[in-house]
């Protein structure tokens, strides 16, 4: 969840930038393994169920949007997320909220059905004792049913996202005294769902610690209000609109 260390900008952005050249990188090798798949000597069905092309259009627009809610602005158009808060010691904590959840179902549907269709297109492979074909619709196999298990954990289980107390913060990455934080601000709006911490000088993560608030569905609002109740001796710095 967190984006950023000295410089701010500039982690934050080859971050970003690396993540979508990985995610190309994979599309690229992917789509050329899917093409050897499909076009081998013998022609083979390459839909999820033979004679249902429209479940495999569904599938990967599925995909796609959840691709889209997870990686892009989007999903800040969603008004109401649906937070979940988490057992936590002495203080506050929220897990993936619904909204998070339904892109992660999204998502883990398409590549469920992707799954299903590269199992029956190697099962059709074998059959044609097309073993380079066979090899790759069974990697490919593989890889779609780790990546639906790793979802179906994420969409089921109550995992602490991001959780603090009277003595500091801590998300997914990283554990935050209070003392090392100078002041919490928002950069635009209340009803955002980014936080910039202002650190002590000299921290280690730089002077400001970004991250969003997109995955456990609150508001930059909600957030500085919880602090404020919490921790009265953080200084806050609320934007004028």
């Amino acid at each position: 969840m967190s984006e950023t260390a000295a410089p701010p900008a500039k982690k934050s952005l080859l971050r970003k930038v690396g993540r979508w050249a990985g995610f190309a990188v994979f599309m690229v090798v992917g789509l050329a393994a899917w093409d050897y798949l499909k076009d081998g000597r013998e022609p083979i069905d390459v839909g999820v169920i033979p004679g249902a092309g429209w479940l495999t259009i569904v599938a990967g627009i599925c995909i796609w949007v959840g691709v889209l809610l997870l990686n892009t602005r989007l999903f800040d158009l969603i008004p109401r997320h649906g937070p979940l808060s988490f057992p936590y010691d002495a203080g506050l904590a929220w897990t993936y909220s619904i909204a998070y959840r339904i892109a992660f179902m999204l998502f883990g549907l398409g590549v469920l059905a992707t799954a299903a269709a590269c199992a029956g297109m190697a099962f059709q492979a074998g059959l044609l004792a097309d073993w380079g074909r066979l090899a790759i619709g069974v990697v490919f196999t593989i890889l779609a049913a780790a990546t639906v298990a790793m979802f179906g954990c994420l969409i089921f289980l109550r995992i602490p996202v991001l959780g603090f107390d009277p003595e500091g913060l801590e998300n997914d990455d990283h554990r935050l005294e209070w003392s090392e934080i100078e002041k919490i601000g928002v950069k635009r709006r209340l009803s955002d769902r980014r936080i910039e911490l202002f650190l002590v000088d000299g921290h280690p993560l730089g002077p400001i610690y970004r991250f969003s608030l997109k995955e456990v569905g609150l508001t930059a609002g909600e957030f500085l209000d919880k602090v404020e109740a919490m921790a009265p001796q953080v200084r806050i710095e609320r934007p004028a609109n």
